[in-house]
């Protein structure tokens, strides 16, 4: 199945417009992350009817779903949107954020981000307990998933925790 998004912006040449295609199976969204790191929104590409830029002072982006919601924002506040294929396992990822720590994946990286400034434990385990890795996260880190066995984990950091298959 072949989708498609454009997205195309009025504000001339200080935004470029950006087109994504994706193709093959699976269930494809769109994760729109802020400036600090933290996911701020997260929604199925389906559920996308229109994204859209205002010429307004400050610039205003507008993600709207098909159900009537949606999420608006400052421009000047988005760090980054991704379009993000998951796993074909059938396992979800599962978003972490708690008042210490932000957990994001994005592909085979994990990265973590203490909200506070204060150093959290970054701990990954296997789904059945053990323990894979352990170190300390005292600002944004980053988790590669690259070396590890196909299989499903769990990161640890502060009090969030993230499951990932791999």
């Amino acid at each position: 199945m072949l989708q498609s998004l454009l997205l195309a912006t009025a504000l001339g040449s200080s935004i470029p417009s950006v087109a994504a295609t994706v193709s093959g199976p699976g269930d494809y969204e769109l994760v729109l992350t802020t400036r600090s790191g933290a996911q701020a929104y997260t929604l199925p590409l389906g559920e996308v009817a229109s994204v859209t830029f205002s010429e307004s002072s400050p610039a205003v982006m507008t993600i709207k779903s098909v159900s009537g919601g949606g999420f608006t924002s400052a421009l000047s506040e988005v760090g980054r949107i991704v379009f993000r294929l998951s796993d074909a396992t059938g396992i979800a990822d599962v978003r972490a954020e708690a008042a210490d720590v932000s957990i994001v994946r994005e592909g085979l990286a994990v990265y973590v981000t203490p909200m506070a400034g204060l150093p959290v434990l970054l701990s990954l385990y296997t789904a059945d307990g053990r323990l894979l890795h352990k170190t300390k996260a005292d600002g944004r880190t980053v988790l590669d998933l690259a070396p590890l066995p196909p299989g499903v984990y769990l990161v640890k950091a502060g009090s969030a925790t993230l499951k990932v298959s791999r």
